[in-house]
């Protein structure tokens, strides 16, 4: 009587929070993820929270089971069909169920992991604010510096490139570009410091730049590799800590794709 009666109140929360959901939101079902999973944390979440989650997706009676082991979020994903015997779940289809829902679970952080940003920056254009000025007329004519975001798996650049009559910037027919750069093709990371002019340095002490190289490998099927270097510009002083995290991503990405 009071699994059923839990099961209408979850059942109801479910309705609710699906209802709410963007279409955006359902497009995560393509993905086999119950819309009430979406705000569920699987590696935080505690026994009586991955007890409630089991519920919602219709499978009772295992809260007490959960509590004895000491499951919690962060063990669930390592439950092999052998644990799951050992900890008394002798019916078949409902180990299946739980394998089931916890492989959606890690489908689902993969995702999320996989865009996260690690790493946002921008293009150094100009080595001082009196450089930029005066190309850009003072400021009425703004460039449009590259744009860099560093996911676990990937390095997204972006290029715009607008309307321009002479200098000035047209409002309309912007134009960019989106190079999004596979991190296991890159072969290795190089950094080359760019000293500022030495007019600039003595009358504005203007900083460097440094631009990180990422030289790839790009497969092609049936007719071997061809090489490339992909460049991003960066002020003085972030281009080794960018590239370290670039190459520690490198590093990650090339393990997962071994296993």
């Amino acid at each position: 009587m009071a699994n059923e009666t839990r099961a209408k109140a979850l059942n109801a929360e479910a309705q609710a929070v699906g209802s709410s959901l963007s279409n955006d939101t359902k497009h995560f079902n393509d993905y086999h993820v119950c819309p009430i999973s979406l705000g569920f944390d699987s590696q935080t979440a505690s026994t009586t929270q991955l007890a409630d989650h089991f519920e919602r997706m219709g499978l009772f009676g295992y809260r007490d089971t959960l509590e004895e082991h000491r499951i919690d979020g962060s063990l669930a994903s390592l439950l092999t069909d052998g644990d799951l015997r050992d900890m008394g779940i002798v019916c078949v289809g409902d180990r299946l169920r739980i394998r089931s829902i916890l492989d959606k679970l890690k489908r689902r952080e993969r995702m999320r992991d996989r865009n996260d940003v690690l790493w946002e920056g921008e293009e150094r254009i100009y080595f001082t604010d009196c450089e930029r000025l005066c190309i850009t007329c003072g400021g009425c004519c703004p460039d449009d510096p590259s744009t860099y975001a560093l996911t676990s798996t990937h390095l997204k650049v972006k290029n715009v490139f607008p309307l321009r009559i002479c200098r000035l910037r047209l409002p309309c027919c912007l134009e960019y570009k989106v190079d999004n750069i596979d991190l296991s093709t890159v072969d290795g990371v190089d950094v080359i410091g760019i000293p500022a002019p030495s007019c600039m340095r003595v009358f504005c002490c203007a900083d460097g730049k440094e631009w990180v190289d990422l030289h790839r490998v790009r497969r092609r099927d049936g007719q071997g590799t061809a090489s490339g270097v992909n460049r991003i510009v960066l002020q003085q002083g972030a281009g080794e800590k960018v590239s370290d995290l670039i190459r520690n991503q490198v590093a990650e990405v090339q393990v997962m794709e071994r296993y």
